[in-house]
């Protein structure tokens, strides 16, 4: 990340401010005051250098003294003991708070056994942005153990898309995944296929290059209509003018 997206902040500045501090991440001992969009997290410096190198980069550098937490009466702040603030731009408070459930957590294994797929889907941005290697691969692990279904590919899609995978590397190969199994979709589904690829965006699914695997089985489909008014058009005049042999 560029220096745009780290800022240290003056702690005088969270008397002003509309943040609130996580409930959860809010240890007494605090070495260092992360600030991730309008949430506090006080945490400890070096169990974020040891998981995170971004964060190994950023305390090493020429902020590794400055901005010193002021003397206050507040209790909700950080005591003057500790050393610094750093504010994270590009990353959103959920994410950073499923990092810190995991590198607060000594059963990573245990502990990504429960996460939601959108919530592993956090935690791999969050790695991408932190540079944290060791759980951007175990987060992806998971989600292979997990596979993808026609009970969870709504699930995978939305997190995909929420999370902005095609910054993303490891979250673009997970999207490359899902579109791969809706193109091996059968007959049976491939109107649901449709309504799946406007749903989320997947303009390849709804490209002339794939028309050779569009349905020829309309109006039975549930999900006929529920696609949009434009798609339903192009469907029926692929069938009757341009390709009324395609696949059933």
């Amino acid at each position: 990340m560029s220096d745009d997206d780290q800022v240290p902040v003056d702690a005088s500045n969270l008397l002003t401010g509309t943040r609130s501090r996580s409930a959860k991440h809010n240890y007494e001992d605090a070495t260092v005051l992360v600030i991730v969009e309008d949430k506090e997290f006080a945490v400890h410096k070096s169990l974020l250098k040891r998981y995170s190198m971004y964060f190994e980069t950023l305390f090493a550098g020429p902020w590794r003294e400055t901005n010193p937490v002021r003397g206050t009466n507040d209790s909700k702040l950080v005591s003057a003991t500790c050393p610094i603030e750093v504010q994270l731009r590009g990353l959103k408070k959920d994410e950073f708070d499923i990092f810190l459930d995991l590198i607060y957590d000594f059963d990573v294994d245990s502990k990504l056994s429960w996460l939601e797929i959108s919530q592993i889907v956090s935690l791999l941005s969050a790695c991408e942005y932190l540079l944290a290697e060791k759980f951007s691969e175990v987060g992806q692990q998971a989600l292979r153990k997990l596979g993808i279904n026609w009970d969870n590919i709504c699930d995978y899609l939305g997190a995909l898309k929420n999370a902005h995978s095609e910054n993303i590397p490891s979250l673009k190969a997970v999207q490359v995944r899902c579109v791969a199994f809706l193109k091996r979709a059968g007959p049976a589904n491939r109107v649901h296929v449709l309504y799946i690829a406007e749903q989320y965006g997947i303009s390849e699914l709804l490209s002339d290059d794939y028309q050779h695997q569009w349905p020829r089985k309309l109006r039975t489909d549930e999900h006929f209509e529920m696609l949009s008014f434009e798609l339903r058009y192009r469907l029926l005049y692929n069938q009757v003018f341009e390709n009324p042999c395609c696949f059933s």
